[in-house]
């Protein structure tokens, strides 16, 4: 069994529930109600004059939070760049393009295998780099789109506020 946040939009309230996973779905209207789940130690209960009082570790909440949001952004990003080796060798040839006057061991090498000169590879991965500002854009959104969510989740002062900041992040 785990534990999850559920928010219920029409009556503004989050209700805390222990279920297994495939009940989700009809804890939370249909998956239509936010629902984050929780790890480790987030609440408290206590007792004052006899009557249980539940308080939360606001923090252990935003946590989980905040790791959705940074796996949902890295998602997104991650089709749009080139990675390791592949990233290194795409910077090294886009340096040699820049600058023709110095050594380009790496274009020199692939423009002799593509049948082409220098110059004209060069040129082309020049091109590649124009091309690729779309992508640059799209990052920049995605990360816009990402430090905004985590602002409002780290500032929300309650548990409504927290799953509401998570809904509009698109992570519950």
């Amino acid at each position: 069994m785990d534990d999850y946040l559920i928010y219920d939009p029409d009556a503004n309230e989050v209700h805390l529930r222990s279920m297994r996973p495939e009940q989700l779905p009809f804890n939370t209207e249909g998956g239509t109600w936010p629902a984050v789940k929780l790890d480790g130690k987030y609440r408290t209960i206590s007792f004052v004059d006899g009557v249980p009082v539940e308080t939360f570790d606001l923090d252990a909440v935003r946590n989980p939070v905040l790791r959705l949001v940074e796996a949902r952004a890295d998602a997104l990003i991650a089709p749009l760049l080139a990675t390791g080796v592949r990233a290194a060798v795409y910077d090294a040839k886009v340096t040699e393009a820049g600058n023709l006057d110095a050594p380009t061991p790496l274009l020199d090498a692939e423009a002799q295998a593509m049948g082409v000169t220098t110059p004209e590879l060069a040129e082309q991965v020049l091109a590649n780099v124009a091309e690729s500002f779309t992508d640059r854009e799209a990052i920049g959104a995605i990360e816009a789109e990402r430090r905004t969510a985590k602002a409002s989740i780290i500032v929300a002062a309650g548990l409504p506020e927290i799953m509401l900041a998570a809904r509009a992040a698109g992570v519950a």
